[in-house]
């Protein structure tokens, strides 16, 4: 992580002849600067994290790169930037000088100790890839494309931002590296081709912004492997700010300069944002390279800014210009809009290999538990046919009351026995509420066949007795008729007939008949009997008296059939009451029981 809370800003001054000590006066132990100016009575006071006055390449890379280098192994973003006036020696810096090996800079240094790292860390597997691309008036170019030897493809590229505001560059070439030989070729072919002109001040000044990345994917084999911690770290040369009077350019190199102050003025209208505490509006997209640089400035990285300063009387005001924007910089706070945190993705392969294996040993285990248990024949796996059917009659019996506890020895015999009651229950449901309509239904009708068979025969044999001969069973309006004829023949008494019970359909009255038949009741003989039809009044006490007048039509057996009902209800019907609310018991019991079983 950062050593401070805010972005670590560096100072490395430009060596120099003479130090004007009347104008500057760098103390490297309390890290200030202060700069006193001939048109000012007080001098200014700065005051950083580290100020390195007149070092080598290797204090500067030790003091701002080691915990930057850590990071990436650790899956944690990071940025160097360097910034300053033209000429200050942002560029040496950055990329060093190739008259010696020690002179290097801070890009080529990473590199080696970047593989160095990997390399003792045996048992991490990782991937390095980089990229290199210069933005030049506004145009952002790929320099390790495979264009002219300018190293542009004539072709802008364009920046991308994701749903998470992750930054992309589309169609920027990412060369894998296995090696640091791979890594030093892609760094040195891309730093051979950027753009630089000279003028009056430097004769090698970088006229873009070139922005070096290295991506580290790293995957710790010997914790699983399921997890790939990623990391890009971003090396930043900007271009230098310049005075038109002093670089004494013209043409197309006038117009550079104002692309490039340009740039740098939205640089630092972004940094001086980024202070503002309660800000909601940052804006990265006024350049190419403030938008470029949102991860370096607000988003997820570990920044390191090292500001190059020129400590002589004639830069006096560029100086001071690059010491305040340094200050403003240390505002940008990590807590605010700057916190690195560590990128890591899950592989899906080997996230699927260590579940698989992970079963595999809570088998085994479970097992061993099983076995000191003495739970030997245990099994895991799907029921088969015959088991289900076995379990099919346990959960029978346990609905039935057959059996009062069943004996579990696993979790997917649970399930699979809560399921089978309720396809039990179900069944038995389905049936009791068959059985009862059933019930209902014989209880209420019979059939019209025998019914009427029997009164046929019934009143056949009465009649074969008046007359000394055979009986025809008859049905229906012959028998109606045959009756009124033996009644108006004056025949002798019979005895009573036998009573027609409940169940048969008669058309002459319409619908089906309950209780006792109206055409076999006493009544309804004696009707027959004395040759007349009078209708039955009801009285209070239920007894019925013969009325005499007029004869009303079916009366009689109206009446008669609401006594038949009121006998039926007081003998059958009240079984058949009792044998539906038993059902209906039955059934809230069972339901009960599978709740219960449920529950456990």
């Amino acid at each position: 992580m950062c050593a401070s809370p805010h972005v670590r800003t560096v100072i490395r001054t430009r060596p120099v002849t003479f130090l004007p000590v009347d104008l500057f006066c760098v103390d490297d132990e309390k890290d200030t600067i202060e700069i006193r100016s001939p048109s000012r009575e007080e001098a200014l006071a700065f005051r950083f994290d580290k100020v390195l006055h007149d070092v080598n390449q290797e204090t500067v890379y030790k003091e701002c790169v080691p915990s930057i280098l850590q990071g990436a192994v650790d899956g944690l973003n990071g940025s160097v930037m360097a910034y300053g006036q033209t000429g200050a020696g942002k560029t040496y810096t950055m990329f060093g000088s190739s008259h010696s090996y020690a002179s290097r800079g801070i890009i080529p240094r990473f590199i080696s100790d970047l593989f160095a790292l990997l390399e003792k860390q045996t048992e991490l597997e990782a991937s390095v890839f980089v990229s290199f691309c210069e933005i030049d008036s506004e145009l952002l170019f790929d320099l390790l494309a495979d264009g002219g030897l300018d190293g542009q493809t004539g072709t802008e590229l364009q920046i991308q931002e994701d749903a998470k505001g992750g930054l992309t560059v589309r169609g920027l070439t990412m060369r894998q590296c296995s090696n640091l030989e791979d890594a030093l070729n892609s760094y040195f072919w891309g730093a051979n081709l950027r753009s630089v002109s000279s003028h009056g001040i430097n004769p090698c000044s970088s006229r873009s912004h070139c922005i070096f990345t290295v991506y580290v994917h790293c995957k710790n084999n010997a914790g699983g492997g399921e997890g790939v911690k990623s990391s890009k770290i971003h090396f930043v040369d900007l271009a230098g700010c310049e005075r038109p009077k002093k670089t004494q350019g013209d043409g197309p190199l006038l117009k550079g300069t104002a692309f490039i102050n340009k740039s740098l003025s939205f640089l630092e209208m972004v940094v001086v944002a980024l202070g503002e505490k309660g800000r909601d509006h940052i804006p990265y997209r006024s350049s190419r390279l403030t938008h470029l640089l949102k991860d370096t400035l607000g988003g997820n990285s570990n920044t390191c800014l090292i500001a190059n300063i020129w400590p002589e009387k004639e830069h006096l005001e560029e100086t001071v210009s690059t010491l305040r924007f340094s200050q403003r910089m240390m505002r940008v706070y990590s807590c605010v809009a700057n916190k690195a945190v560590v990128n890591l993705t899950i592989d899906p392969l080997a996230l699927s290999k260590r579940l698989e294996k992970d079963v595999a040993r809570l088998r085994q285990e479970l097992q061993i538990t099983n076995s000191l248990m003495g739970r030997h024949s245990l099994s895991y796996d799907a029921s088969s046919p015959e088991e289900l059917e076995e379990m099919r009659k346990t959960a029978t019996q346990f609905l039935n009351g057959e059996q009062e506890a069943i004996q579990f020895t696993s979790v997917r015999q649970v399930e699979e026995l809560l399921q089978m009651m309720r396809s039990v229950f179900q069944e038995m449901t389905a049936t009791i509420r068959r059985e009862a309509a059933e019930a209902v239904s014989a209880a209420v009708s019979s059939p019209d066949s025998d019914v009427t068979g029997a009164q046929g025969a019934n009143e056949a044999a009465g009649a074969s007795k008046a007359k000394g001969s055979p009986a025809t069973p008859k049905t229906g309006k012959d028998q109606n008729k045959a009756n009124q004829q033996g009644s108006s023949q004056g025949s002798p008494q019979q005895g009573p007939k036998p009573v027609q019970k409940v169940g048969y359909e008669d058309p002459s009255v319409g619908g089906i008949s309950l209780g006792t038949d109206p055409d076999q009741s006493e009544i309804a003989v004696a009707d027959r009997q004395n040759g007349s039809r009078r209708a039955a009044s009801p009285q209070p006490n239920g007894e019925s008296v013969r009325a005499s007048g007029t004869a009303v039509p079916g009366s009689s057996r109206c009446w008669d059939r609401r006594e038949a009902y009121s006998q039926f209800r007081e003998t059958e019907g009240k079984e058949l009451s009792k044998t539906i609310r038993n059902l209906s018991q039955q059934q809230a019991q069972q339901k009960q029981q599978l709740k219960a079983i449920s529950k456990v």
